[in-house]
């Protein structure tokens, strides 16, 4: 069981970041094709802090200097190599320049997305990471009534204090809203929300989750188009609105629910998914880069494709292009991290610890 739950981790895993490389090539609300695909890829990147949630929040932390310090290199030198990378290949196809490490430097220092807009997922992460363990101890052992209580007060909250002023415009409702009712930080949110999920998982049904995915979808689509033309309001749709998180909700409760789906898998496919699984990460971190070559790279690779192979097809190749630069790359990763890993074991222990009864 436990061996099928991670590997089904591991599928969402590589669809999440499929997903997040078709965000930057299909485009937004041209026409109802782009609708809808938008609408379901923007799930994507959610998945991600939900999975991140569930592994941290249900693991058990022993040493809390070693925890910090193992997610910390995991999270950055990923970043810092892929991210130069990302700075070159960019450089080289918009200026035909190369880039520096004090230009690097200065750019992941200056902003979230000085480098490149997407990078502001690796800070966001950073964040949580720095208070998850605080999390953990509060929430680990909570049983599956809480778990599931919990999910659903915080789903509640969000729809409130997000959609507030929306609801006002839409109903004539003149009270304000008085409550003064904490706002969770967005991505923190979707963290807290996979472990809850986990955690509940056998009292949420498979029509609870059809019901979840399908509400989400149709209110994303909703909300992206249909209301903002008629009522001229614009709910926000994408990442912390309630149609997001019912949609990414029901996409990684069924990828929690279904736990023997790859019991009968041969083993080249699972190893197929470990090795993919393995490197999305890298994948999102270069994927932008390789967007923004492939037009100067391949001109006229488009020239006869409808509008829907073109969106396939572009995803495909960068994906595929992002995975194929992150087997090179990640080996050397993984070399750097093992060995910050082995340089930190040679320190005396610490006796200070954080335990779980």
């Amino acid at each position: 069981m436990r061996l099928s739950r991670d590997i089904n981790m591991d599928a969402l895993r590589i669809l999440g970041a499929f997903m997040v490389v078709s965000i930057h090539t299909i485009p937004e609300c041209i026409n109802n094709y782009s609708l809808i695909l938008q609408s379901i890829v923007r799930s994507g990147l959610p998945v991600f802090f939900m999975i991140s949630g569930m592994f941290i929040l249900k693991s058990k932390i022993n040493n809390i200097f070693t925890w910090y310090y193992t997610r910390i290199i995991s999270l950055v030198i990923p970043f810092l190599i892929f991210g130069y990378l990302h700075l070159e290949i960019v450089s080289q196809s918009i200026a035909n320049t190369h880039a520096t490490p004090s230009a690097f430097f200065d750019l992941i220092l200056k902003s979230t997305t000085a480098l490149s807009g997407h990078y502001w997922f690796v800070y966001s992460i950073f964040g949580i990471y720095i208070i998850a363990p605080a999390i953990n101890a509060i929430i680990t052992n909570i049983n599956e009534q809480m778990a599931l209580r919990a999910f659903i007060i915080l789903m509640i909250l969000n729809a409130i204090n997000m959609h507030y002023t929306a609801i006002q415009q839409l109903t004539g409702l003149r009270i304000e809203n008085i409550f003064s009712i904490p706002q969770v930080f967005v991505w923190l949110h979707y963290f807290i929300n996979g472990f809850l999920i986990y955690k509940s998982i056998k009292l949420i049904s498979w029509k609870m989750i059809s019901f979840m995915f399908s509400l989400g979808l149709l209110l994303t689509i909703d909300f992206t188009y249909i209301t903002p033309n008629k009522y001229g309001i614009t709910f926000s749709q994408y990442d912390q609105g309630i149609s997001m998180f019912l949609l990414c909700s029901g996409l990684f409760a069924s990828f929690v629910k279904m736990e023997n789906v790859f019991s009968k898998t041969n083993n080249i496919t699972l190893k197929a998914i470990e090795i993919l699984s393995k490197n999305t990460y890298g994948i999102y971190l270069i994927h932008i880069s390789i967007l923004i070559s492939l037009p100067k790279i391949m001109p006229n690779l488009f020239a006869y494709l409808n509008e829907g192979e073109f969106y396939i097809t572009e995803s495909f190749i960068i994906f595929s292009s992002s995975f194929f630069i992150c087997a090179f790359v990640n080996p050397l990763i993984d070399l750097l991290i093992s060995i910050m890993r082995d340089i930190s074991k040679l320190k005396p222990k610490t006796s200070l610890t954080t335990e779980r009864t």
